[in-house]
């Protein structure tokens, strides 16, 4: 098209540019679930934080959650789709948004038993005016409810991980203190600090900082174990404030007196300040005292703590199976009643928890001799 004038005499302006108005085609909307991760466990309190992305090139009308029982320990999985709308910010057409999921008053969710598998996917519409709005879906998610055992096993996993962090972290911090003395040697020996001293210092300075590093992964690392406790109901209220002090005390093993000092006897070495050098190896050795001690503390704090952790693990998973046995051997009763005979699913079903029961009964046995050991060692430990 082009837009032309003419004066009220008549006289017309020249051809103007030629515009053109070309179509389109509306892009199906988009949608993504960022959080919990692709197959993920669900916590004892049966709650999901869900973040998701949705975008499209014009705008969004709906987004729904749709989700059913994929997978049960014991029984049929569930045959029908249940639905929640989410929340969207209007139709904007690109939105970051997020729904807190509790799944515990839910008719389909709430009565999961530990084993089952939740399946569940986003979808959303987009809106096309007076026409009907096209679906897309994002890829499926899982959400497994662990048993208690699970749970127990995911903690061991990740206390393994922090106990072999505090090991490796004392030992360097304990090799970085035997070649710092060396260096103090050399240079009380001398009175002074050539090129290979300086080397040597700047060495040791790189390794404190590859240690610190080290040390904040360690205080992320009980955070979040602690957190896993707390939201799982692992531990005890007392043994959860206990372990919240370990979280304290690992944070206090960070030390920036530390690495002054070493900074300090660089610079004295560089400008061959004796004097300055005796000065700052008094007090990185003072400093670094304070911190192989506090390191110590913390790993002592740690194996206790542990210890004390792991023989409530084995309580509580004794009562669990105790419980479980009795559930067990009221169905095997009620089904042996019956004035007609249990179906061969039932009997299946009957047949794989006893099954389960022996499994989790020869692995708390092993548990409980693991225990026994950590006992053993803490009290054969030097005090």
């Amino acid at each position: 098209y082009s837009i032309s004038l003419a004066s009220t005499e008549g006289v017309a302006s020249p051809q103007g540019v030629q515009y053109a108005v070309t179509t389109i085609a509306d892009r199906a909307p988009q949608v993504e679930i960022r959080r919990p991760e692709q197959d993920a466990s669900l916590s004892e309190q049966r709650t999901a934080q869900l973040a998701y992305r949705v975008v499209d090139d014009y705008a969004i009308d709906r987004a729904e959650l749709l989700f059913h029982i994929s997978e049960r320990r014991f029984g049929v999985p569930a045959q029908t789709v249940d639905t929640l709308v989410l929340p969207l910010s209007g139709r904007q057409p690109l939105q970051d948004a997020a729904y807190a999921w509790d799944m515990s008053t839910h008719p389909t969710t709430s009565g999961m038993l530990p084993g089952d598998v939740l399946s569940y996917y986003i979808r959303v519409r987009d809106f096309r005016g007076s026409e009907p709005g096209v679906w897309s879906r994002s890829p499926v998610h899982v959400l497994r409810l662990p048993s208690l055992a699970d749970r127990y096993t995911d903690l061991t996993e990740a206390q393994d991980q922090t106990s072999d962090a505090l090991t490796d972290l004392d030992e360097r911090v304990s090799a970085l203190s035997e070649q710092f003395a060396s260096l103090r040697d050399e240079i009380r020996r001398k009175a002074s600090a050539d090129w290979r001293d300086q080397q040597e210092a700047a060495s040791m300075a790189s390794q404190q900082a590859s240690i610190e590093e080290q040390v904040s992964e360690l205080q992320q690392q009980i955070e979040e174990t602690n957190q896993f406790m707390d939201e799982n109901e692992l531990v005890s209220e007392e043994t959860m404030a206990l372990f919240e002090s370990l979280q304290e005390v690992a944070e206090e093993i960070e030390n920036d007196a530390l690495n002054e000092a070493m900074r300090d006897l660089q610079e004295a070495m560089e400008h061959m300040d004796f004097s300055a050098m005796q000065e700052a190896m008094e007090r990185y050795e003072f400093q670094e005292e304070q911190y192989r001690e506090r390191l110590a503390r913390t790993l002592d704090l740690f194996k206790n703590l542990r210890a004390q952790q792991e023989m409530e693990a084995v309580i509580n998973q004794a009562e669990d199976l105790a419980e479980r046995e009795s559930a067990l051997q009221e169905e095997t009763a009620q089904a042996a009643s019956q004035e007609t005979p249990p179906s061969a699913q039932e009997r299946a079903e009957l047949a794989e928890e006893q099954s389960d029961l022996a499994e989790d009964a020869a692995s708390l046995e092993e548990d409980i001799e693991r225990v026994s050991e950590l006992l053993s060692e803490l009290r054969s430990a030097p005090q």
